[in-house]
């Protein structure tokens, strides 16, 4: 592990801690770059996302489900204090007759001339074996 890795690490380990029940975790962040006030384009996205709402029934049922499950579930809560909004779609899949819904949110959509969250945020190591050596 680089000596970069093992600090984004220790970062993380450090700044872990339970927060009424919830684990609670910094994102490492790079010094390049800062967030800009994305509330324009965040606005427009969910001007599109309420126009497929008013037209799709199905569409409005399910994400209205999934986001009351995150609210319930503590995932998701109002913000005190925005200054950065994290976009999001829904994504339909139908296999054997089953349809699963799910939300995606879009960490890498920014407006013309700013940095997204993904580039904003460090990668961090990666803490999964090899496939190879696992195998061997």
């Amino acid at each position: 592990m680089s000596t970069k890795d093992a600090s984004l690490l220790e970062q993380f380990h450090a700044s872990r801690h339970i927060e009424g029940g919830r684990r609670v975790v910094s994102l490492p962040k790079r010094d390049l770059h800062s967030l800009q006030d994305n509330r324009a384009h965040a606005e427009r996205r969910v001007q599109t996302l309420h126009k497929r709402l008013c037209h799709d029934k199905e569409y409005a049922d399910m994400y209205t489900t999934n986001m009351l499950h995150y609210i319930v579930q503590g995932h998701l809560e109002r913000g005190t204090t925005t200054t950065y909004y994290l976009p999001h779609h829904a994504v339909k899949k139908t296999k054997r007759d089953i349809t699963k819904w799910r939300i995606v949110f879009d960490a890498s959509s920014h407006e013309k001339g700013s940095p997204s969250l993904n580039e904003v945020l460090e990668m961090g190591p990666n803490l999964l074996p090899d496939v190879l050596s696992v195998l061997l």
